[in-house]
């Protein structure tokens, strides 16, 4: 099987394959991998961390890891700006923009 192939049926799957740090994920829309797919995965598994690392397309994002769990947190400079602007005028909601935002797509929820 060709590599290109196997995305193909990864994607027309719903699963999506993920390069992180050089790291790969996987991740099901329904949150289950058939267990063929699962094994094509695993032969060609540094196949695919090698294609993915060399598209750059793929690595638009990063994640950003979670912080310690703490009781409290340090305000950023926008929240300290915003608490400010309330204490000014709590009666104001100058601050808020409020609009609505018409989805013409379904949500990925992955």
């Amino acid at each position: 099987m060709e590599l290109k192939d196997l995305l193909f049926d990864l994607y027309n799957a719903g699963i999506k394959v993920i390069l992180n740090q050089g790291k790969l994920t996987v991740k099901a829309k329904n949150g289950k991998i058939p267990v063929y797919l699962l094994n094509k995965i695993k032969i060609h598994k540094d196949l695919i961390i090698e294609y993915l690392s060399k598209d750059k397309s793929t690595n638009r994002f990063f994640y950003i890891n979670n912080s310690e769990k703490k009781d409290y947190y340090p305000f950023s400079s926008a929240q300290k700006r915003l608490y400010l602007i309330y204490k000014m005028k709590s009666d104001s909601t100058a601050y808020n923009m409020s609009r609505i935002i018409k989805l013409s797509k379904e949500i990925d929820k992955a």
